[in-house]
């Protein structure tokens, strides 16, 4: 006699189906709210329209010393106490034994490597800097940055072209656990309200293949849902050899949470071109990904790149979106203005910064 729920075989197809299904379907709508949503944890304040924000200071990494990072963290604060900072490491590096992190800046901008794990505990101590020091403003979003730059140092035999793609893909993973550890430090102290924890990418078309960069973008989102800022330039445009814009456009956008934050550094004029690159590849999405891309603010570099005074590179990415109808309803989104630089840069010797407390 057969029961009225039907077969166990069949409920639980059903059940397993249901559940599956709910899953895809919640994921789907978490990636819609994380790609739309609030950025930093409050709302930032509304300027009119065309106003550049405030520039805040990121920077390239050379220590992973927590004192040092605690006392950056806090003068950061200070210095401007709302928007987005990259902190930016180098390439990813692999150790061996499924250990992975990467490179350090140095003063000669030669490299040191540091672990997945070193790294993390260096940002929760800038974290804590800035926390102790925070302001009733404070309203900050870290985006903890890597590079896409060679060579295969992420792979366990960079010898072997069989093994690029995949040891792309576990520093990827890495860095999205890396970023979660992060996040939950910031939980767990109750910063959750002022602070918030993102991946961040330097990708450049020249510094490796479009597989091995989006093998990491794809290892990161397989593990976390905080976002990834790519910081890498697009002065190719709709051509940016050897890639493709679909390509360019995946890595900055059209991978899970993913938001572009295009570097416009200015070295000269032609440098400007850059903003155009990627309104270029927006406007390529409204004909081709249903929609442009949501490009949330742009990086300078100076003094090293001194022939645009800062903001200005935020002025013609927010005239290259406004200048077409398809991107121009994404002016909106440009929020953010930062300024990244070799700590050395800043100071007249790297050993008396502000941050370092002497």
């Amino acid at each position: 006699m057969r029961r009225r729920g039907g077969s166990p075989f069949l409920v639980f197809v059903v059940t397993v189906a249901l559940t599956v299904g709910g899953l895809y379907l919640f994921k789907n709508i978490n990636q819609q709210q994380q790609k739309s949503g609030n950025i930093l944890p409050r709302p930032l304040p509304t300027l009119p329209p065309g106003t550049p924000p405030p520039t805040t200071q990121s920077l390239y990494e050379f220590t992973t010393n927590t004192q040092v990072m605690h006392s950056e963290g806090c003068y950061e604060d200070q210095l401007v106490p709302y928007g987005l900072i990259i902190l930016d490491w180098g390439a990813p590096r692999y150790f061996g034994g499924g250990l992975y992190g990467a490179g350090t800046w140095a003063p000669d901008k030669s490299s040191g490597f540091a672990d997945d794990d070193t790294i993390a505990r260096a940002v929760e101590a800038f974290i804590q800097g800035v926390w102790d020091c925070r302001l009733p403003t404070t309203d900050l979003a870290i985006g903890i940055g890597v590079s896409n730059n060679g060579p295969c140092w992420a792979c366990p035999d960079p010898d072997n072209p069989n093994e690029t793609q995949s040891g792309w893909y576990h520093a990827g993973e890495g860095w999205g656990q890396m970023v979660n550890q992060v996040e939950q430090f910031i939980t767990s102290k109750g910063m959750q309200g002022q602070i918030v924890a993102d991946g961040a990418d330097d990708m450049e078309v020249e510094w490796a293949t479009f597989a091995e960069t989006k093998a990491f973008v794809d290892g990161y989102n397989s593990v976390t849902r905080q976002l990834l800022f790519d910081f890498g330039d697009d002065s190719g445009g709709t051509n940016p050899w050897p890639w493709t814009a679909y390509q360019v456009w995946y890595v900055a956008y059209g991978a899970a949470d993913d938001l572009p934050l295009p570097e416009i550094y200015g070295y000269d004029s032609g440098s400007v071109g850059q903003a155009t690159g990627w309104e270029q590849v927006s406007q390529w999405a409204c004909q081709n990904e249903k929609g442009p891309m949501r490009i949330i603010g742009t990086m300078d570099e100076a003094p090293e790149a001194p022939s645009l005074p800062l903001g200005v590179s935020w002025k013609v990415m927010y005239q290259d979106i406004t200048s077409a109808s398809c991107t121009s309803p994404m002016a909106s989104s440009l929020i953010f203005s930062t300024n990244i630089n070799f700590i050395w840069e800043l100071c007249s010797d790297y050993h008396h910064c502000p941050w370092m407390g002497t």
